[in-house]
């Protein structure tokens, strides 16, 4: 850990609080790591962005709804068709 923060030019904290989760890849780490080791910092972002959007394990034995019938399914995705230039959703990955 100490000799790839030292690579990377940045403190052994910075480093461990990334790798462990508790801190977001920020642009500047995601370059420096695509410097060190060449790995693309496109990549990188992806890959967090994926594993951000994911659910956590436990999530589907909390999450309890009943499967929609076909009939209500259509319905809702007309719904959805006609308003959705007028919906807003709220963007967690800020």
């Amino acid at each position: 850990m100490t000799a790839a923060a030292a690579a990377l030019k940045v403190s052994r904290l910075a480093l461990s609080s990334l790798l462990n989760g508790k801190a977001d890849l920020s642009g500047d780490m995601a370059l420096r790591i695509e410097k060190a080791f060449g790995v693309k910092m496109d990549t990188l972002r992806r890959m967090q962005s994926s594993l951000r959007h994911r659910p956590h394990p436990s999530a589907g034995r909390q999450i309890r709804v009943r499967r929609i019938p076909q009939l209500a399914l259509k319905q809702f995705k007309e719904l959805m068709r006609q308003n959705s230039g007028k919906l807003k959703f709220a963007r967690y990955d800020e």
